[in-house]
């Protein structure tokens, strides 16, 4: 872990953040996810990843959000004009700060601040909080990753319903938040009769039929914890992926209680 770690701390610029995902350009979305994991590792108190947090503060837009710098630039261009910026050495792009935030990179960003003791609790992850559950269920702001659907394809690292619930969990927000109640309601009425959840239910966009067993397996055992941070629904040990589908599930939040009761 500490091999990988301090590959990790290599590709930080003095600046703060990781670089290299997108070429030269800055990306607050991997820094984020990156930064959250650090701290995961054990790194929480590292001045290294205190940097980091200081540059995902500086990269914010003005309606205090995060999205990606380069998807603030003016349309056209093209194919060429991306190569060009993320495909070769290129100066980083600023952001156009007055551009609106993106949920998507949002949700990446704010996972450092979730895995942080000190961080999860500062005016600004609790502000970008708020921002990021008034957009559950529509459509981001930018082309990439724009349709709705993408909130409940919960494939690989990318943002979902189910990251941002983590999240937020995380950083103190309670199950009866009007959006956060809305966003556990879909859990509550897609949950497959055994008590599993798919990867995907994007129309088109399914799973590999090859790995669906044991990635559902781990989008379950995930939806489970989140219902236990905002519930306190105790997890039993010694569950296996195998066995997660027909046991855990089942027995922690398949019954079909009303959330508003699962509350009280």
């Amino acid at each position: 872990m500490e091999e990988g770690s301090e590959y990790i701390f290599g590709t930080q610029t003095p600046e703060g953040d990781f670089r290299g995902m997108i070429g030269d350009q800055y990306a607050t979305y991997y820094t984020g996810e990156l930064t959250g994991l650090l701290v995961k590792a054990g790194y929480g108190d590292d001045g290294r990843v205190e940097l980091a947090f200081r540059w995902l503060l500086s990269m914010r837009q003005d309606d205090g959000g995060w999205t990606i710098p380069i998807l603030t630039l003016p349309p056209g261009g093209g194919v060429e004009r991306a190569v060009a910026l993320t495909g070769a050495p290129a100066d980083p792009v600023e952001p156009d700060r007055s551009k609106p935030f993106s949920h998507n990179w949002t949700d990446m960003a704010l996972r450092a601040f979730a895995a942080h003791p000190r961080w999860r609790t500062s005016p600004e992850a609790r502000h970008a909080a708020t921002l990021l559950k008034s957009r559950f269920f529509k459509p981001d702001a930018y082309g990439s990753y724009r349709s709705p659907n993408y909130w409940v394809r919960f494939i690989q690292w990318w943002p979902n319903l189910l990251t941002s619930l983590e999240s937020l969990s995380q950083l103190g927000f309670k199950a009866d938040d009007p959006d956060i109640m809305g966003a556990l309601q879909w859990f509550r009425d897609n949950q497959e009769p055994d008590g599993s959840w798919r990867t995907s239910y994007f129309p088109g966009n399914a799973a590999n039929p090859r790995l669906e067993p044991a990635e559902r397996a781990w989008v379950t055992l995930r939806a489970a914890r989140m219902f236990k941070g905002f519930f306190g629904v105790p997890i039993k040990a010694g569950f296996t992926a195998s066995s997660l589908e027909k046991s855990l599930v089942n027995g922690i939040v398949r019954p079909r209680i009303g959330l508003q009761k699962m509350h009280s």
